[in-house]
């Protein structure tokens, strides 16, 4: 992981991540002290899907990502492994 993961609202979370050379956002669910990963989502374009009634997408942006959960906004940046 390119970052720490970021705990979000309803138990989601989702961090910064690097598959092959392609910046993308690891995206799960908050259980116990852990986030475990469930998928890994590039750029959703404007375009959302539905996870435990929530109305979820991706913005990819330069220098990290912002994650649309509902009407809340997280931004997640991106920084340089340890």
């Amino acid at each position: 992981m390119d970052a720490g993961f970021v705990a979000l609202a309803f138990s989601f979370c989702a961090a910064m991540a690097m598959i092959g050379n392609q910046d993308v956002v690891a995206f799960g669910y908050v259980s116990g002290k852990e986030c475990v990963v469930h998928a890994y989502v590039g750029d959703s374009h404007g375009e959302t899907v539905t996870i435990n009634e929530h109305s979820i997408g991706i913005e990819m942006l330069e220098s990290g990502a912002v994650v649309h959960i509902d009407d809340l906004r997280f931004v997640i940046a991106k920084t340089e492994g340890i």
